[in-house]
Order: structure tokens, then sequence, then C-alpha cells
């Protein structure tokens, strides 16, 4: 193991970082499977966490699936105006590494670690375009042209199936309508229906009518984004991020009250925030030196770039990274990535080690990591707010059952 590598070891030894995978708390994939299987969904393998969710969720013919986008666990405890969901808090769980949105969403369809499912970050290097992909929006990255038009199938950037194609339930995915219906919508849910939404209020009558009007048992998938995007667009103490958690709060009470006890609801997240100063935004822009060693655009995420480097640098790569990014970042080769089970158990699948290329940094704390093009591009280095890390904010996430 490199010197990197030992450091990342001894900052999860001194707790400054979380590692994805703990024997004493159930992670997002646990959360997933079980799920699954108090749905009814056939071949799902119950691994030591699964049976306790499984258990602390129960049996019942409704089950609703809500997903707040950016609530860390810390910020539910200490600071969000959320009384409801602190009130029905059932247990910290960690998400998976990276913790970001398209690699936790990504789990939760599969019920599997991105060691498997392929998903390295908010961007992921494509081998066979040659270029990294934004995954949810379903765009080539550098010039946000349509997956579809460049002849891509979801099949190809997701190798691993929905889960919940299996499910025998009525089941429903209520998602804001600029959402429903996409590629990884329709990916996510396995190729059930999806319901669009505007204000938040309609979010809740869809699941209502849905169960109102199903009948059978029914899996409902409530996604909430707007906290996340106002959290980094305005920071996540901000009031415009709080205003967007509050009325989710008060909606979710409301709704639990209305169906008086006749369906399950759990509520979790993907992923944490953390307030980035701007002296922890790094940049490496499009005419740098080090930048003209790479075949593409970094992808991964923001607190974990990955890099494809030509053959002829890769020794001068590491060794320029580590000298302008080595005080933040470590860098690690897919072997340590996979010794380390930073992506989960097990070893990396081949088409993970494809997009994962030849080095993934690892922030060892806040510092975030971003690309600036030749355009001066750099919306999301202007963000004040971040995630995607190891660090106890990024990682820890509720699970709350109501």
């Amino acid at each position: 193991m490199s010197d990197d590598a030992e450091r990342l070891r001894s900052a999860f030894a001194r707790g400054e970082l979380l590692h994805p995978l703990s024997a004493t708390t159930p992670s997002l994939v646990d959360l997933a499977r079980a799920l699954a299987i108090c749905a009814g969904v056939p071949h799902i393998e119950a691994t030591p966490h699964v049976p306790g969710l499984a258990s602390a969720i129960g049996e019942a013919d409704h089950l609703l699936l809500v997903l707040i986008d950016g609530l860390g666990l810390d910020h539910l405890l200490t600071e969000a105006p959320a009384p409801f969901l602190r009130e029905h808090l059932d247990r910290p769980m960690l998400t998976p590494f990276p913790s970001t949105t398209a690699v936790a969403l990504t789990s939760l369809a599969t019920g599997e670690w991105p060691a498997r499912h392929a998903i390295t970050g908010w961007w992921s290097y494509l081998p066979s375009l040659q270029a990294a992909i934004t995954a949810l929006p379903f765009t080539r990255r550098y010039d946000d042209k349509a997956l579809e038009s460049l002849g891509v199938t979801a099949d190809e950037a997701f190798p691993l199936p929905s889960v919940w194609a299996n499910c025998p339930r009525d089941v429903l995915c209520v998602q804001p309508s600029r959402i429903a219906g996409t590629t990884y919508s329709v990916y996510q849910t396995g190729g059930h229906p999806s319901a669009g939404y505007g204000p938040t209020r309609e979010a809740f009558e869809h699941v209502w009518r849905h169960v109102e009007e199903a009948e059978g048992a029914t899996f409902t998938y409530l996604y909430f984004p707007q906290f996340d995007a106002a959290s980094h667009d305005r920071g996540v103490r901000s009031v415009e991020a709080h205003g967007a958690l509050s009325a989710i709060d008060e909606g979710l009470r409301g709704l639990v009250a209305r169906f008086e006890g006749r369906v399950r609801t759990v509520v979790t997240s993907d992923h944490g925030h953390a307030f980035v100063p701007e002296e922890q935004r790094h940049r490496l822009r499009s005419g740098d030196a080090l930048a003209s060693m790479l075949r593409d655009l970094p992808s991964g995420d923001m607190r974990a770039p990955s890099f494809h480097v030509r053959p002829e640098y890769l020794e001068a790569f590491a060794e320029g990274f580590r000298t302008r990014f080595g005080h933040a970042f470590v860098l690690l080769t897919p072997d340590e990535v996979e010794e380390l089970q930073l992506l989960g158990p097990g070893p990396l699948a081949e088409e993970t080690r494809l997009r994962l290329g030849d080095y993934m940094g690892v922030s060892l704390g806040i510092d975030v990591f971003g690309y600036v093009t030749a355009d001066g591009n750099r919306r999301a280095l202007q963000q004040p707010s971040h995630h995607s890390g190891l660090t106890p904010v990024d990682m820890q996430i509720p699970l709350i059952l109501a």
C-alpha cells in the first residue's frame, strides 16, 4: 500500500473520516435490500444488517419510501427545522462512497454497492464513449448532449438492473415533473410508472391517491431534491434550504396523520452537506500542464475525482497532483480503492475499474476539487455547500420510520 493509502487508513482510525462499511451501522445498501424484501421482491441477499432493518420496517400493505436529497444526520440533529422527522428518527445509517446522489440512488435501485453497479460519482466515465457522462440527466459531461442521441443506452450506462422491476406490488415513483419519466427515472424504478409534481403539496396528493385508489399492496417512492438544490445554491444553513425542508417536514406530518396507520413510511437521504470556504475549493484549469496529461475531463465527484491519464504521464501526473493537492487529497490506484473497500465489499467489477481510470483522488476533509473548462465554466466550484466525501457530515444519514 502507498503512503497515501496509509494516510487514509489513519484518518479512518482517528475517526476524522468514516469508512462506508461498518459492523455496527447499517448502510443505504442494506436499507435497499430490506425494503425490497419487505415489498416482496424475490432473490434478495440478506446481508448482516438487513434482517434487523426489515424487522424495524415490518409488514405493511402499503410502503412509502421518501428520499430527502442532501439531509445529513448531523444537520437533522442540530439545525434542521424538521421536528416531525427528528421525532421519528430510528437510527443512523451510512451512505455509499462517493457520498453523492447518483451513487446513492443507483444503490437504492440495485441493492448493490458502487463497486458492482459502476456509478462512481455525479460524473462517471463511459469507456465506450471515451468521455464522462452525467448519469442522472443522462448527458455527456462536457457539452450536455443527450446520451440517447449518441447511441448510449440505459443498459450500457447502468450495468446492473433495478430490483424494482421484479416488485410484485403496485409501484409508483413520485418526482418533480422535470425528472419524472426521464431515462434514469425509468431505469431506477424498473420501468414502473412515474408521476410528476410541481409544488411540493402536489407530491403528497400523488402519494395519497396512489394508496387510496390501489386495489392491492403498494410501494411508493417519493423524491425531494429541493433541500439539496437550495443547499448547493445558497448554503445548507440558508433561509432557502430551511424553508424547503420545513415544507417537506410539515407535509409528511400531515400525510402520515391522514393515512391513520395504514402506510409504513420510511424516510432517508443520500448524503449530507458541508459548507466549504473558498480557500478549500481547489481548481485544475483546462490550460494547466497537469490537465494536459489527462485523456478526458476528470470524472467522479468534487471530493472524489477520478483521472484517466495518458499512459506516458502516469508517474508525472501522480507526482504533480500530490505536490499541488496532497495536503488535502490522497491519490489512489484502483487496486488500492479495491483493497481499502471504499466502494463496497469484494472486488471491483471490471466496468467499475474501467470507469475509475488510473487514479482516484479522495478528500481528507471537506476540501473539493473542480475542473475549470476553457470557457471558464466553474459553476460547481462557486456553490457554497458540497458533499461526496468521507467526513461524518457527508456519510451519516438518518433512517426515519413513521
